[in-house]
């Protein structure tokens, strides 16, 4: 494949030898289920892959190639380990994907790469973070590169970065601090753990053991509750506190170790340690909880039918209101799949299954082949959570949440979304029982409305929009050349105002604040055209655009940074290529003195 014998150079032995061993291990892995990804075990495999690539490159191969290699590495193992051969599409295609995706980007990352080679400049934590965020360089393949030509990587620096990304992350979906964990497990240590009958019960006599005063409301420890703590996906239970002086309404209940914790506000009266509070928990909520929940489960099975084993739950929530599922999937869903996975959850729940609950040890949960969630800690004794029975048991998972007690209860189940949040893993958002008649009721409501402002019937909707749609797309067109017409009868004019510089041409200025980015990125083409060897850099109020020719690149002069340095200096960001690049402007106020001084700095 890439026409180099082995055995000419030790240099290109190591690149051969690397692919060779990274085809065979990246086979593996995903015909084991992994995904390339951002975590974890998918971002190892991503990691190696990516390190083949780049080999590959090394060599003179164009990207996609390592694809091909399966076939290979699946001739020689495939006897020994036949779901290799049963996965082999699956892998190639997982493969094909990975290389195409990283191919984009690729070249801009080199490109970042070479500025700090050509300039023999150590690698900041910063810039080798943005090798990783923005161009997908896992940091030991940018670390490979640099000890390739004697640089060194701030890998501190790169920690760093990469941990203000994550404190960034972290800060808008902490529900507990981590002094508040401590502070609750204290309490626990002096009251005991909580008795959850939330199972079997919706209402207790419960006695108040803690009181943990907070902002605007009051953290309530019970000795025994209904209220389910969020966990697993689901979320806690809302509902009342009440006796004869109190009225306390309970937002939300959460658990750290085994202590639930209720969060509430007081309605009237005043609560004590020690008090007896009539706990209820607000039922009809719950019941709608019991039924998106029993819908992730029947999900998953329908999934698993309808695009195979490599689905894998990555995640979900389960509210009132809607199921959140996230699975690992190394490509977008088909309508038809969407539609047949539908289909298959809406048979299921006229079929009225059984939803059945068996309560054992661990151990013996496994040997039922009960599905665990990876990464997942499990107490000795689990639930597992069974949907229909024998031949007919369509799932069967560990499970600590709250379920319908047979799939009739969803009535309807309607998937609403189907979406990446990340390479490998995407994401369906489902709605059953009252939630999908009021999403369909939704949905037909504004199709009685275009009905009513097209005055068509249902079926002649469609067609009247992709008409408006087509007439809307050729007027843009229109729009567009009229626009490009302006911009080159106004910069047809400008050649004559270019200055003479060493090396060629310069022509720098503001320019009208009509003119909108592609008017702008005509006019510099025109320009460039016209001036040939050139540095051309025009603004105005709303954006920045440079081009650079070669000769000039040679010289040192870099469009990317022409444009960054002129986007930062008015608030706003903006960067490229070295030949060209575009940015925006957020405070023109300056702009004149701004690229004057520019101007300075590229005669100079």
């Amino acid at each position: 494949m890439s026409g180099v014998p082995y055995k000419k150079s030790e240099k290109t032995d190591i690149s051969l030898r690397i692919i060779t061993d990274h085809a065979r291990c990246v086979t593996f892995l995903i015909s084991d289920g992994v995904i390339p990804g951002n975590e974890g075990r998918s971002y190892v495999l991503r990691m190696i892959l990516r390190r083949a690539l780049r080999h590959g490159k090394i060599l003179g191969m164009e990207l996609p190639f390592l694809y091909k290699l399966v076939d290979t590495v699946v001739e020689n193992y495939g006897g020994a380990y036949p779901e290799l051969i049963k996965n082999k599409d699956k892998v190639k295609e997982v493969i094909k994907n990975e290389e195409e995706r990283f191919n984009k980007t690729l070249d801009r990352g080199y490109k970042l790469l070479e500025e700090f080679i050509s300039e023999k400049k150590d690698i900041d934590g910063e810039n080798a973070f943005k090798l990783y965020d923005t161009y997908g360089f896992p940091l030991e393949l940018t670390k490979e590169i640099a000890q390739e030509n004697n640089l060194k990587v701030d890998e501190e620096g790169y920690k760093v970065a990469m941990q203000e990304q994550k404190d960034r992350a972290k800060a808008a979906t902490a529900k507990i601090s981590v002094t508040g964990d401590i502070k609750y497990a204290k309490v626990e240590e002096q009251v005991g753990s909580t008795e959850f009958l939330g199972y079997e019960k919706n209402e207790s006599e419960s006695k108040v053991l803690a009181l943990i005063e907070g902002e605007g409301y009051i953290d309530v420890v019970l000795d025994k509750t209904p209220f389910y703590a969020e966990c697993g996906g689901q979320i806690g239970d809302s509902g009342f506190l009440t006796n004869e002086t109190l009225k306390a309404e309970v937002l939300t209940t959460f658990k750290v170790n085994h202590l639930f914790v209720h969060r509430c506000q007081v309605v009237n009266g005043e609560i004590n340690v020690g008090d007896i509070v009539h706990a209820e928990i607000d039922l009809a909520k719950r019941e709608e909880i019991r039924v998106h929940h029993t819908s992730a489960h029947l999900l998953q099975a329908a999934l698993i039918k309808v695009v195979g084993d490599e689905v894998k739950q990555a995640g979900s929530q389960v509210e009132e209101n809607r199921m959140r599922f996230d699975f690992t999937f190394s490509r977008a869903m088909t309508p038809q799949e969407i539609q047949k996975t539908e289909d298959i959850l809406n048979k299921w729940i006229s079929q009225k299954l059984e939803v059945h609950t068996d309560v054992m040890d661990i151990e013996q949960a496994k040997l039922t082949g009960a599905t665990a969630l990876f990464g997942e800690k499990y107490e000795d004794v689990v639930r597992v959570v069974n949907i229909g029975y024998g031949e007919n048991c369509i799932s069967k998972e560990f499970c600590a949440g709250t379920h319908a007690r047979n799939t009739g209860d969803l009535r309807l189940a309607k998937i609403v979304s189907e979406g990446a949040i990340a390479a490998g893993t995407r994401r369906i958002e489902v709605v059953v029982s009252d939630s999908a008649l009021k999403f369909l009721n939704e949905k037909a409501h504004v199709t009685n409305e275009l009905e009513a402002k097209f005055k068509v019937h249902t079926d002649e909707v469609l067609e009247r929009v992709e008409k408006l749609t087509e007439e809307n797309r050729e007027l843009q067109k229109e729009l567009t050349k009229v626009k490009e017409e302006n911009a080159r009868g106004k910069f047809a004019s400008f050649v004559s105002k270019a200055q003479d510089i060493r090396g060629g041409k310069l022509f720098i200025s503001k320019v009208d604040d009509t003119l909108d980015g592609n008017s702008m990125k005509t006019g510099v083409e025109l320009l460039a055209n016209k001036l040939g060897e050139s540095v051309i850099v025009l603004a105005n109020a709303k954006s920045v655009i440079a081009k650079v020719s070669d000769g000039f690149i040679s010289k040192g002069i870099n469009a990317g940074k022409i444009v960054g340095d002129i986007a930062r200096a008015t608030g706003a960001n903006g960067g490229g290529r070295p030949n060209f690049a575009q940015g925006g402007i957020k405070d023109s106020n300056n702009l004149d003195e701004i690229l004057g001084k520019i101007e300075q700095e590229i005669k100079a």
